[in-house]
């Protein structure tokens, strides 16, 4: 008897991709984690959990994003970010965020928040990072500098961080969800959250490296769910 397999898919999609600058890291299908490098703690480890059909069956979906460029997140507040793809300028360019508002809706409305343009030359489209609400709370949002060329409206983007991955210090990856490609106009985002608490105070900065894996983007079509409790057939009951 054939087994079952573990994803009940609903077809092909077929998407394609552009790059706001050929050396910002192009993204790939599903993420498969170091796992020696996870139990390299455990002498002599047999068959572990990577081995779940599950598990396996998880890594292999997901468009997963990697960081387009190096960014440090100081602790007093302010950012710096390695533009490469700006010859011009050798020094990293720095952000001094400051509490505004953040437009959204197509312009129609405004939120709290801060949002900065970075340097746009030799760049196919502009590149912002954002934060919407309170700038204490350090939940940025980063385009990635990936667009979907597709204008699809029946999947919704289920935003997940990648899975039975360890993210450096002082940092992790926070999960969303988009009503659809056209709904963000196709460009990708990485959001991250900040978070200094649990590092030694000498630490002045979370830094995350060009071409770290980030994010992963699932497109889905999710059921509208009723939940109600089963009726018991004990009269009694």
């Amino acid at each position: 008897m054939a087994k079952k397999p573990l994803l009940n898919t609903c077809g092909d999609i077929q998407l394609s991709y552009s790059l706001a600058h050929p050396e910002i890291p192009a993204p790939t299908l599903g993420f498969r984690p170091d796992w020696a490098s996870l139990h390299a703690h455990i002498p002599n480890l047999g068959m572990d959990h990577s081995s779940c059909p599950g598990i396996q069956a998880r890594e292999q979906i997901g468009i997963t994003l990697f960081m387009p460029y190096t960014i440090r997140f100081f602790r007093e507040g302010k950012i710096e970010i390695d533009a490469f793809w700006d010859k011009s300028d050798k020094k990293p360019f720095l952000i001094q965020p400051i509490q505004s508002t953040v437009p959204i809706a197509q312009g129609q409305e405004e939120f709290p928040g801060f949002i900065t343009q970075l340097p746009s030359k030799n760049l196919n489209w502009p590149l912002h990072i954002f934060m919407l609400g309170d700038l204490r709370a350090q939940a940025w949002i980063i385009q990635s500098g990936v667009k979907i060329n597709e204008n699809s409206q029946d999947y919704t983007l289920l935003m997940l961080n990648l899975p039975n991955h360890p993210y450096g210090p002082g940092y992790s990856v926070g999960q969303s969800m988009v009503h659809s490609f056209p709904n963000i106009a196709g460009q990708l985002k990485i959001c991250v959250d900040i978070d200094f608490r649990n590092l030694p105070k000498k630490t002045e900065a979370v830094e995350i490296i060009k071409g770290t894996p980030m994010i992963q983007y699932i497109p889905m079509k999710i059921p509208r769910v009723l939940l109600q409790p089963a009726l018991s057939k004990d009269p009694n009951g």
